[in-house]
């Protein structure tokens, strides 16, 4: 496997600023999980505790804070501009410098919406009457205390930005070079028992995706969640983004649409899978205690509970020792019931339909 450590490391110094000026709107941004707020933010704590810890200026607001659910503007231009093969944070800085494309690239990030009441040409211009009336759009979703200064003086508070994160990017460089789990983060990643569901997230864009060991990866030490995906201009290469937990993540973004009435079928259509589910719906085994349990040699759960796991309905959670310890995917369990009963309901009508 390939790693460009760059990737990680300029998202790090992304990730920096946005937590610094959107924290309690973090907090609120996975719902979803029972995940530990301090631990989510440790290591971001940890560099704030470091004595030469940097502090963002506030004319630079705009370009991390979060505007109408979408991600910050500097977080959409490194996915947009970002080379996740070949870039590094110095070439990427460049980009930046760029002044024209960038502004360009700003701007329509927060007037897209408005672009039928005013000329994005005119406000790139820097026309007083387009940008005032930009400012006033703006102003109905956002606090754009800090976003007038931006419009009236783009090229010296870009020249700023450069020079705070050519400033910020050896403390962060610093802080990746302690951390010697990154290896592990991708090792886990890439594991045979995450693959199918990795491949499962997006499975009508991962179909091309084979020898997980041969791709390119990178590890944000900030997100914990993060899992971003880019393809080579070939089509034929991936490279990854990971957040240092990324993997307790997986089973909860895996895109179920595969789950069909066939599918469900084929998990639940088998006197041995049903045992298996039964046992673990109680509490986490291994095959081992599976194979005891039941009565059954280990060969014969294996291969169960590996069609189990390519289906998504059962995922390896654990390793003691030689052991791999299983648990039911309760979200797999809600969508395959929401497919049998679509499709019994479909079976009900078509009955009554011609009854009629």
């Amino acid at each position: 496997m390939h790693i460009n450590e760059s990737v990680g490391i300029f998202y790090d110094m992304i990730y920096y600023n946005l937590i610094y000026f959107n924290r309690k709107s973090l907090e609120l941004k996975y719902p979803g999980l029972n995940y530990d707020r301090e631990a989510f933010f440790i290591n971001y704590d940890t560099l704030r505790r470091a004595r030469n810890h940097l502090d963002p200026p506030p004319q630079f607001f705009p370009f991390f804070c979060f505007y109408n659910d979408k991600p910050c503007v500097m977080s959409e231009f490194f996915q947009d501009a970002f080379d996740f093969f070949h870039d590094t944070i110095d070439s990427f800085l460049a980009k930046l410098s760029d002044k024209a494309s960038f502004k360009r690239f700003v701007y329509s990030y927060y007037l897209s919406d408005f672009l039928e009441q005013l000329s994005l040409d005119e406000v790139l211009r820097r026309d007083g009457e387009s940008i005032g009336k930009a400012l006033a759009l703006l102003s109905k979703r956002i606090d754009i205390e800090q976003f007038t200064y931006m419009f009236y003086h783009f090229n010296e508070v870009i020249n700023s930005l450069v020079t705070y994160l050519n400033q910020l990017k050896p403390f962060i460089e610093a802080f990746h070079s302690t951390q010697k789990n990154k290896i592990q983060v991708v090792q886990d990643f890439i594991s045979e028992d995450n693959q199918a569901m990795v491949r499962k997230c997006c499975p009508d864009r991962m179909d091309d995706l084979v020898h997980f060991e041969s791709q390119t990866y990178s590890v944000s030490l900030l997100n914990k969640y993060l899992i971003v995906r880019q393809r080579s201009a070939d089509k034929n290469k991936h490279a990854f983004l990971l957040g240092y937990d990324c993997c307790s993540l997986l089973s909860q973004i895996v895109n179920y649409r595969y789950i069909t009435i066939y599918s469900v079928i084929k998990s639940y259509g088998n006197d041995t899978k049903l045992e298996i589910i039964r046992e673990l719906s109680k509490k986490e085994m291994t095959i081992s205690q599976l194979s005891r349990k039941l009565h059954l040699s280990r060969s014969s759960i294996g291969r169960y509970v590996e069609d189990l796991v390519e289906e998504v309905a059962i995922v390896r959670v654990k390793k003691v020792g030689a052991d791999i310890y299983l648990r039911l995917n309760p979200e797999y369990f809600i969508q395959s019931k929401s497919a049998f009963i679509n499709y019994v309901d479909t079976i009900l009508f078509e009955l009554c339909a011609n009854i009629e």
